[in-house]
């Protein structure tokens, strides 16, 4: 079922419907990531309007790895919000 599910999201073309979110957005990578590396987030960010994209020094599951890091930019995006 994994495989199946990552097939699946490689076959997606996504830019079109990622082009109409309209929420502010993050996207977190992790610099180590092999499932998903940071060329592909920023690809990924680089289609949501407006999105914001950071990193961290970790692979896929970057807030088991860095819980504070990731906890703290995650405040800072919403510190930055308008109220």
């Amino acid at each position: 079922p994994y495989a199946a599910a990552c097939e699946a999201g490689a076959k997606s073309a996504l830019d079109a419907v990622n082009a109409r979110i309209g929420c502010p957005t993050l996207g977190i990578a992790g610099s180590r990531d092999e499932a998903t590396p940071p060329a592909m987030s920023e690809r990924i960010a680089q289609t949501i309007p407006g999105a914001q994209l950071r990193s961290l020094d970790a692979a896929h599951l970057s807030a088991v790895e860095q819980p504070q890091a990731f906890a703290a930019l995650l405040d800072a995006f919403w510190s930055g919000l308008p109220a």
